[in-house]
């Protein structure tokens, strides 16, 4: 009997050998087309993950997105750069309107006053800030000015996204510089960047930040660029260029790219043998830097919303818990002296464990001359809360506390010393030692008696108490950053 043939003319084993090259070849040529491609794949993932950003976050929601609106729709509408204080009041009401529409307040205890004359849509104001990124992101409100606001905020959003994909290019044009042409790197940090939840959450928001980012992304590029190639007048005027934009976009920007636009200088002019000079100059240059930028003094878990010249952390002679205590100077200025002022911030469970509680809160207070001073003061953020009272201050320390009951979610809160002073009163300086904050009914007019200087607890009013602030008296320092 004859064995059978196989019907398919060739053994497995031929075939699947003959397979191997080919798999191989077809491998390198869709490596090759994506290194040469690459560029345009990093973008489109870039356009999709913005995308989805754009439209799955609901309006509003981006951290003072309201508010950065504002100024855009301001000058899409008025032709005119805003001032601090503007607004108009039927677009204010419109986007409180779709703020409720939207859901902005599910889950918060405070719910604004539409009749308020100035309708709220954010904390914080944004028409002091720098016009660049809103004379690019009024442009598209201009085609439809009188429009719904909730359209207009995305037609912004997209703008941003354009920014986003400028951030995304300029990484991939570092990359570039920096790595062979055969190098992952190249396109792998690219789409890092564009696939980085958190970033791509930030770059679609409207807000003068996802500008910032896309023009130092730009000026960094232009660096690079000048450094790992000769020196070049048009990459120089791309650098000062990126570098301008970035003063008229955001204040911290700009003072980040004045240092590296001077190190791309030293470096780009001193090259070969003279390289050496240029980095001992910046050596020397960052030591000096450090030396001047930091002090020493201030409270330390103490930040200062200031900024008064001296430090927070003094030591005056009347100090009465420790040898320190907390000084605010009312000085002139632009942000004194209504908001001369340093705060603690509390950790979440201590703001937790304060939730429908009755609480005391007080300290010593005493001033360079008599006057009248906002106490120590919680802050709950979520309900819009601040609890102090008013107290009148001589020049000798005196103890002062008030009761009170927290309302709302106080998850996030923080202590406030701020005295509250007109522009009369320029050249005080409050002073603030063994601070206490806590919980339950204490007798107001027998001060606590503390375990030790560091005031973390002791006895008030014949019971024992833990003090929930950190550093009360300011026995601890910390570095200030000028």
């Amino acid at each position: 009997m004859k064995a059978s043939q196989s019907t398919s003319g060739r053994p497995p084993a031929s075939a699947a050998a003959e397979l191997l090259p080919q798999s191989s070849t077809l491998i390198r040529r869709v490596a090759a087309f994506w290194t040469r491609y690459a560029l345009v794949g990093v973008l489109a993932a870039t356009l999709a993950h913005g995308l989805l950003y754009v439209f799955i976050v609901p309006p509003w929601q981006h951290y003072d997105e309201p508010n950065h609106f504002e100024y855009g729709w301001l000058l899409a509408h008025r032709g005119a750069f805003p001032q601090p204080g503007d607004f108009d009041l039927e677009m204010r009401l419109a986007v409180q309107r779709s703020m409720f529409a939207h859901e902005f307040f599910r889950g918060m205890s405070f719910q604004p006053d539409p009749n308020e004359a100035k309708p709220w849509i954010g904390d914080y104001s944004q028409l002091g800030d720098p016009p660049g990124y809103y004379l690019l992101a009024m442009l598209p409100v201009l085609l439809m000015r009188g429009g719904d606001v909730t359209v207009q905020l995305y037609a912004m959003r997209l703008v941003s996204l354009a920014l986003f994909g400028l951030t995304v290019l300029a990484a991939w044009g570092v990359m570039r510089e920096l790595t062979p042409p055969s190098s992952p790197f190249r396109w792998l940090i690219p789409l890092t960047a564009a696939l980085l939840p958190a970033f791509a959450d930030l770059m679609t928001a409207v807000n003068s930040d996802a500008g910032a980012v896309a023009a130092f992304s730009l000026f960094l590029w232009a660096c690079v660029r000048l450094v790992r190639r000769r020196f070049s007048w048009l990459v120089m005027f791309w650098a000062l260029a990126a570098a301008a934009a970035c003063v008229i976009i955001k204040p911290n920007a700009a003072v980040a790219a004045a240092p590296v636009l001077g190190v791309t200088l030293l470096l780009a002019v001193m090259r070969g043998r003279w390289r050496w000079l240029a980095w001992a100059g910046l050596a020397a240059g960052v030591i000096a830097g450090l030396i001047a930028a930091f002090s020493w003094g201030d409270a330390a878990l103490w930040y200062r919303h200031t900024s008064q010249p001296s430090p927070t952390r003094v030591q005056p002679p009347q100090a009465v818990v420790g040898s320190s205590a907390i000084g605010v100077e009312v000085f002139s200025g632009e942000a004194c002296p209504q908001e001369c002022k340093v705060i603690q911030l509390l950790p979440s469970e201590t703001g937790q464990s304060l939730s429908g509680k009755t609480i005391t809160l007080g300290g010593w207070i005493w001033a360079t001359q008599p006057t009248t001073v906002r106490s120590p003061s919680l802050m709950v953020y979520d309900s819009r809360r601040e609890y102090y009272t008013t107290v009148s201050v001589t020049e000798t320390p005196a103890f002062y506390a008030f009761t009170f009951q927290v309302d709302g979610d106080p998850l996030r809160s923080w202590i406030i010393l701020s005295p509250g002073l007109g522009a009369e009163s320029v050249g005080i300086t409050v002073f603030y030692d063994g601070l206490i904050l806590a919980e339950g009914e204490r007798p107001l007019d027998a001060p606590p008696v503390f375990d030790d200087p560091q005031g973390a607890a002791g006895e008030w009013g014949g019971q024992p108490f833990t003090n929930l602030l950190r550093n009360p008296s300011a026995e601890s320092a910390w570095p200030r950053f000028r």
